[in-house]
């Protein structure tokens, strides 16, 4: 992924809010909601299909587009 992509990169909350979720014993800080991305579409690409966040081998940073 080429660092430059990033430069153009916006996520703009549109309805979201912060909830915690518990998983295995520990209490996990998510954001939910509809968020606007901005970006090249080779970016944007990668996002849909790796996810978004740190917790993404956890099942959480997916996203749908609609």
């Amino acid at each position: 992924l080429n660092i430059s992509l990033l430069e153009n990169f916006k996520m703009i909350p549109i309805q979201a809010k912060k909830i915690v979720i518990p998983v295995y014993e520990k209490m996990i800080e998510c954001s939910v909601g509809m968020f606007k991305l901005e970006g090249q579409e080779e970016l944007l690409d990668y996002l849909y299909k790796a996810g978004i966040g740190s917790k993404k081998a956890m099942g959480f940073g997916l996203f749908e587009i609609v």
